[in-house]
């Protein structure tokens, strides 16, 4: 198990908090059609989009050995 400090532990909690804002950010930016609104209901939306939409990439070893 990873030991991680206080304050690297409420740095990563602010950033689980503020992520959500940053992608409304970058939507507003690419595509300012959307006017998508800083709001609760659109910040759980996004928290939703990245739940369903998360990429777990990974690296496999090659179990082959020459």
């Amino acid at each position: 198990m990873i030991k991680v400090g206080a304050t690297t532990f409420v740095l990563l909690i602010a950033l689980a908090l503020l992520a959500p804002f940053a992608y409304l950010w970058a939507l507003n930016t690419l595509f300012p059609v959307l006017e998508l609104e800083y709001s609760f209901v659109n910040y759980i939306a996004i928290c939703l989009v990245h739940a369903f939409l998360r990429a777990d990439i990974g690296i496999r070893k090659n179990e082959r050995t020459n």
